[in-house]
């Protein structure tokens, strides 16, 4: 089956990511219940012909006023439980790119969204700024910054009270956003195939370390340090201002992590390009473990449910389920 805009992915990885999005953010409303299997929950699949702009769904989050958030390689998609709306080029205006790889929701009710040209800003549900001054003569959001380079979008509410993000070349805000992490300073930490970008208080900068390299993965520790993947380079720790490697010495799997996520436990977990799955508790990777029962599977989704069993998609559209003493897939 092709999907929308000529990919010929299956719709098997939005089902799988789109399961895992419903776990986390709709909570016992979906009983999922620790002795069923997997194979007893109800399953519905949401595609392009039933609104979903592109089946290849790479990132999900759900803001505070419950919608959740889609993104795609043909736009960001809204789903409100029934319908989705898609923001893209072609009807926002402002918006640099379609291509949407990366999400994160802040707690005042933003979404920050990832492109292959860029991040973008949405406040309200709807789309206020890619860049440049605010739109004179629009309702004004005050406090939320915008981001530079790109024109601010007509007709959305306009954004004052901040400066547009200052501090860093417009190049290197323009990279492709790759991944998103909200760390505990408030900031949002941007990974792009340059290196790591950092967004706090209406400025941006470079963290130097991991110029010109490929971020892969960004995941926020319990302890506000910032856990990053990237290609070629290892598993890296951003905390306290230092930028170290934290690749486990001789471990050549680590050249390659792929995804990362961090559980209610507050151990982080790590997938590897080539198959393979480990965990360790930071903030210094202690009592760190490879987690046999994934095998060597590639996986590239994670959430946790509230009964606090870890379910994992992969690239082969499979359902994993982790209940602490083996694996069901």
């Amino acid at each position: 089956m092709k999907t929308a805009r000529g990919s010929k992915r299956s719709p098997a990885t939005l089902c799988r990511l789109f399961v895992l999005g419903l776990a986390l953010y709709a909570g016992s409303a979906l009983a999922l219940h620790p002795g069923k299997r997997i194979s007893q929950y109800g399953l519905t699949r949401w595609t392009a012909e039933k609104g979903l702009p592109q089946n290849d769904v790479k990132s999900i989050v759900q803001t505070t006023d419950g919608y959740l958030w889609l993104a795609t390689d043909d736009g960001l998609a809204r789903f409100d439980g029934f319908r989705f709306r898609t923001y893209n080029k072609r009807n926002t205006p402002g918006f640099p790119s379609s291509s949407i790889e990366a999400l994160a929701a802040d707690p005042a009710g933003g979404l920050w969204a990832g492109s292959s040209d860029g991040l973008i800003r949405f406040i309200g549900g709807e789309a206020v700024s890619a860049g440049a001054p605010a739109v004179v003569g629009a309702p004004a959001v005050v406090g939320a910054p915008a981001v530079v380079g790109a024109p601010a979008v007509v007709g959305a509410p306009a954004v004052v009270g901040a400066p547009a993000i200052v501090g860093a070349p417009e190049k290197l805000l323009r990279q492709r956003i790759t991944s998103l992490a909200l760390g505990a300073d408030g900031c949002v930490y941007a990974g792009s195939t340059a290196g790591l970008l950092r967004v706090c208080r209406a400025r941006a900068e470079r963290i130097d370390g991991l110029n010109d390299t490929m971020i892969l993965g960004l995941v926020a520790g319990l302890k506000g340090e910032i856990w990053i993947a990237t290609r070629g380079k290892g598993l890296w720790r951003y905390w306290n201002g230092e930028l170290r490697d934290m690749s486990p010495s001789g471990d050549k799997a680590f050249a390659k992590p792929s995804k990362l996520f961090l559980d209610s436990a507050g151990r982080l977990w790590v997938a590897f390009a080539n198959g393979g799955l480990w965990r360790a508790r930071p903030p210094e990777l202690l009592d760190s473990e490879v987690v046999r029962e994934g095998g060597t599977r590639a996986f590239t989704a994670f959430t946790e449910s509230p009964t606090g069993y870890v379910w994992a998609g992969t690239a082969d559209g499979e359902l994993c389920r982790f209940d602490g003493q083996g694996i069901e897939a």
